[in-house]
């Protein structure tokens, strides 16, 4: 039970998250520089695919950072807030989520992470900016970037 309390709350809190980033403020500013920014993510070597890719701002870095998804290869595309394809160049930790339901399939739509007891398939210590998960840090210049991650579940 414990577990699943754990999981419920940090399905919550990631959530909350993407929220916060979607919707903080009314105004969709779109800054004067936006990189594009693509790669593709793997765990254990495999194609990932529905998986959320947050670039975060490091320390020093203005800006909002951007969100993707990645498709059913494990390809993503960063989206600005503003809706524009790219982020603003700095340096970012990389945060990578996964909800699926706990025998592995997809999370029916109409239904939230929550409603159906999902699990989160990433490993914790890429879910956050811990000490684990600051390796996962890209540093976005002003020219077209790629940045592949290739995630362990060990």
């Amino acid at each position: 039970m414990t577990n699943t309390v754990s999981h419920l709350k940090l399905a919550v809190i990631l959530h909350l998250s993407i929220l916060f980033y979607s919707c903080g403020g009314s105004e969709k500013v779109v800054p004067d520089k936006l990189t594009e920014v693509s790669g593709v993510v793997t765990l254990d070597g495999k194609s990932l695919a529905s998986a959320s890719v947050i670039f975060t701002p490091y320390s020093g870095t203005k800006g909002n950072g951007a969100f993707g998804v990645t498709d059913s290869d494990g390809k993503y595309t960063l989206q600005h807030k503003s809706g524009k394809p790219g982020i603003e160049p700095g340096k970012y930790y990389v945060i990578f989520s996964k909800w699926a339901m706990p025998n592995g399939s997809p999370i029916p739509a109409g239904k939230s992470a929550a409603d159906v007891e999902a699990k989160q398939v990433i490993p914790k210590k890429y879910l956050a900016v811990t000490k684990a998960g600051r390796k996962n840090i890209a540093e976005v210049t002003g020219n077209a970037s790629s940045f592949d991650f290739d995630l362990k579940s060990k």
